[in-house]
C-alpha cells in the first residue's frame, strides 16, 4: 500500500494506524452470478500490506481465482458524528512463497493471539489454507469526526 496517490482523505500512515487499531473488517468479492459476497475478515498489516487467509476451499477464494478484484472495509462509531473507517479496493494476489507465509503465520499469530506458542498457530502451519494479500488501486477514507470539531 506504499504508493500515496491512491490514499484520499488520510495519510498512509494515519490508514495503517486505523487498520492496526481493529482485528475484524468486511471483505466483498464477486460471486460467480455477479452478486457481491461480504463476509467478515481478520487482516493482517504486514510488511505494509494487508494479508489474509482462510481454510481452503472457501467460496471467497473461488471467487478471488475467477476474479481478483475486492473490497475491504475497516469502521467505527456508534454515532454519526464518531463515524469513520477507511475502504480498500484492490486486487487479491495469493501468497506461494514458503519463507513469506512462515512469516506471515507467526505475525498472524502474535496479531491475534499475542505469541506463536498459541495452540492456533499449529492449525495454521498443518492446516490447508490460502494466503493472499491485498494489492490496493484505491484507498477510500472518511472521518466525520473531523467536521464536529
Amino acid at each position: 500500500m506504499r504508493d500515496p496517490s491512491i490514499y484520499t482523505s488520510w495519510s498512509e500512515e494515519e490508514t495503517h494506524l486505523f487498520l492496526g487499531k481493529h482485528r475484524v473488517g468486511h471483505m466483498g468479492t464477486i460471486g460467480e452470478d455477479g452478486f457481491p459476497h461480504v463476509i467478515p475478515m481478520w487482516h493482517v498489516l504486514f510488511e505494509g500490506m494487508l494479508y489474509f487467509s482462510t481454510r481452503s476451499p472457501r467460496k471467497k477464494i473461488t471467487n478471488m481465482m475467477n476474479n481478483p478484484k475486492l473490497s475491504y472495509t475497516v469502521d467505527e462509531g456508534k454515532e454519526f458524528d464518531e463515524y469513520r473507517g477507511v475502504l480498500i479496493q484492490g486486487r487479491a494476489e495469493f501468497v506461494e512463497d514458503p519463507d513469506l507465509l512462515r512469516r506471515y503465520n507467526i505475525a498472524w499469530t502474535y496479531r491475534h493471539f499475542g505469541t506463536e506458542a498459541h495452540p492456533y498457530y499449529q492449525t495454521l502451519t498443518q492446516s490447508k489454507r490460502r494466503v493472499w494479500r491485498l494489492d490496493p488501486v484505491r484507498v477510500l477514507t472518511w472521518d466525520y469526526r473531523r467536521g464536529s470539531k
